[in-house]
C-alpha cells in the first residue's frame, strides 16, 4: 500500500488500462450471448410448435379439411388458428404486425407468453390484447394503455393492452378469438395450422402444395439456421475485440510494467544484496500487480456490463429484441482472459528481476 501511495498517478493508469481491456472483452461476449441466446430462447423456449401452415379458407369449401386429412395421415399434432397481418398505430406512429387469435389454451400449447419482468404467464383474456416487451418499451405503453389496430380497409379500432410478453424474433400481438370478435365485429376465421412433433416436411410437404388455397409452410429449424448466422458474425466482432484488448494489454500494460521495474530496480537490488531471492523479490512486486489486476477486472466488468447493456438496447428494434440481463459467464471468461494477459505482460516483464547487478545500485 505504501508503494500504491508514493506512485498512485502510474497504478490508476494500470488499473484503468487493465479496465479497458476487460470492457472491449465484456462487451463483446456480452452482444455475442445476448443476441445467440435470444435466438435460442426463441425457438426452444417461447415457441413450441416446429411449422407453420397457411392456407386460404375461401379458397375451396373442403381447404381446411383436405390439409387436416393430410396431417392427420401423418400422424401430426397441430393446432388451427387465425393469423393476419395487420397495421397498428400508437400516437402518430404507424407499423406493422403479425396477429395470432386462438383460444387461451391452444395459445398455451404453442407458446409460452411470460411477462419479462415477473416470469408469470399471461394469457390473452377476453376483452383486450397482448404486445411484446419491445412494443412497450419502444412507445412506452402499460397494461391498460390503448392502441389503434386497423384492418384491410384500414378501419380503425381502439384495443386495450391486456398483458405484455417477450418475444425476441418477428413482431405479432397475440388476442383471443372473443376479444377479436368484440372489437371488430368480425369472427376470426382460421387460416393457419401450427404444427408440433415434426421436424421434418419432407413427408407431407408435397402432397400439401397440391391443395387448392394452400399458401406456404415454414420450418422453424430453417427459420433458427437463419437467425444464427447474424450470431456467427458476432463472433467474428468478439474475436476482434479480444485481439484489440490483446494488444492494448501488451503495448499499454506492458510499458506500465517496464517502467515499475525501472524505477524500483534500486530497492529490488538491496532485496537481493540483503539475502531475498528470487523468488520473494518477483513476489513483492507481483502483489500490487495482482492488486491492479483484480481492481481492473472489477471496474471493467461493472462498466461494460453497462455499456453493453447500452449497446444491446439501442441494437433493438420492433423485429428483433435480445436478451438483456446480464451474462455472468462473460463476465467469467472475460475476467478470465484479462487475467491471462496481464499474468504473460508481467511474466514478461518481471524476468529483468533475475538478471539484477550490483552496478545497478
Amino acid at each position: 500500500m505504501r508503494n500504491i501511495r508514493g506512485d498512485l498517478r502510474r497504478v490508476i493508469v494500470t488499473t484503468v488500462s487493465v479496465a479497458g481491456c476487460c470492457i472491449l472483452l465484456v462487451i463483446g461476449f456480452s452482444l455475442q450471448n445476448g443476441i445467440g441466446d435470444a435466438i435460442e430462447k426463441q425457438y426452444s423456449e417461447i415457441l413450441k410448435y416446429d411449422q407453420h401452415l397457411l392456407f386460404e379458407p375461401d379458397a375451396s369449401d373442403t381447404v381446411e379439411q383436405d390439409m387436416q386429412n393430410v396431417l392427420d395421415k401423418n400422424h401430426l399434432e397441430y393446432t388451427k388458428i387465425y393469423l393476419h397481418n395487420n397495421a397498428y398505430k400508437v400516437g402518430n406512429t404507424l407499423s406493422a404486425v403479425s396477429i395470432l387469435c386462438a383460444d387461451a389454451e391452444d395459445i398455451a400449447k404453442n407458446f409460452n407468453l411470460n411477462d419479462p419482468w415477473n416470469g408469470k404467464q399471461v394469457v390473452p383474456g377476453k376483452h383486450g390484447i397482448c404486445i411484446m416487451r419491445r412494443t412497450a418499451v419502444f412507445y412506452h405503453l402499460n397494461v391498460g394503455d390503448s392502441i389503434t389496430l386497423y384492418d384491410d380497409d384500414m378501419t380503425p379500432y381502439e384495443v386495450k393492452v391486456e398483458g405484455i410478453f417477450e418475444n425476441y424474433l418477428g413482431a405479432r400481438f397475440i388476442m383471443s378469438k372473443e376479444a377479436f370478435k368484440e372489437i371488430s365485429n368480425q369472427d376470426a376465421v382460421d387460416n393457419c395450422f401450427l404444427i408440433r412433433n415434426c421436424k421434418d416436411m419432407s413427408g407431407f410437404s408435397d402432397n400439401l402444395v397440391g391443395i387448392k388455397g394452400f399458401e406456404s409452410i415454414e420450418n422453424n429449424i430453417d427459420s433458427y439456421k437463419s437467425s444464427m448466422k447474424t450470431a456467427l458474425a458476432l463472433r467474428l466482432v468478439t474475436g476482434v475485440l479480444i485481439i484489440a484488448a490483446g494488444i492494448m494489454a501488451y503495448f499499454i500494460l506492458l510499458n506500465l510494467a517496464n517502467m515499475f521495474i525501472n524505477q524500483k530496480k534500486r530497492e529490488l537490488t538491496v532485496m537481493r544484496i540483503n539475502g531475498f531471492t528470487t523468488r520473494e523479490v518477483i513476489w513483492y512486486v507481483a502483489r500490487e500487480a495482482i492488486f491492479t489486476t483484480l481492481a481492473g477486472i472489477v471496474a471493467g466488468i461493472a462498466v461494460g456490463s453497462v455499456f453493453a447493456y447500452a449497446i444491446i438496447r439501442f441494437l433493438e428494434h420492433r423485429q428483433a429484441g435480445f436478451v438483456l440481463t446480464p451474462s455472468i459467464l462473460s463476465w467469467i471468461i472475460s475476467g478470465g482472459i484479462t487475467a491471462f494477459y496481464s499474468l504473460i505482460i508481467y511474466a514478461i516483464a518481471l524476468r529483468k528481476i533475475k538478471d539484477l547487478k550490483l552496478t545497478d545500485m
